[in-house]
């Protein structure tokens, strides 16, 4: 199956072009001038990367997300009982709320 392309025109003008894998995941997006691609392990989203920022996701076995590196600092989530992503952990121990 081949890879699915799109581009969406906005109504100022501009336009993003995007496209997605055979599983029908986002696999690279260029935006304003920014290119950004998305890599997969199964389903899950494990890095995005651009020019301004790399994002490579970290999660346990049940596939539930557990940290997130931004551009080399780790960083934690920490969640509600529903699962539910209410804040980050910065490595070295300070809190930022999402």
């Amino acid at each position: 199956m081949k890879n699915i392309r799109k581009t969406i025109k906005n109504a100022d003008g501009t336009s993003a072009f995007y496209v997605y894998n055979h599983n029908h995941q986002r696999a690279a997006k260029n935006a304003n001038g920014r290119y950004t691609t998305y890599m997969y392990s199964g389903n899950l989203l494990i890095q995005e990367k651009s020019s301004s920022h790399n994002l490579k996701f970290t999660y346990n076995s049940v596939g539930n997300p557990i940290a997130v590196m931004y551009n080399g600092v780790e960083y934690y989530y920490v969640t509600n009982l529903q699962g539910d992503i209410i804040g980050l952990i910065y490595v070295f121990g300070g809190k930022r709320n999402v």
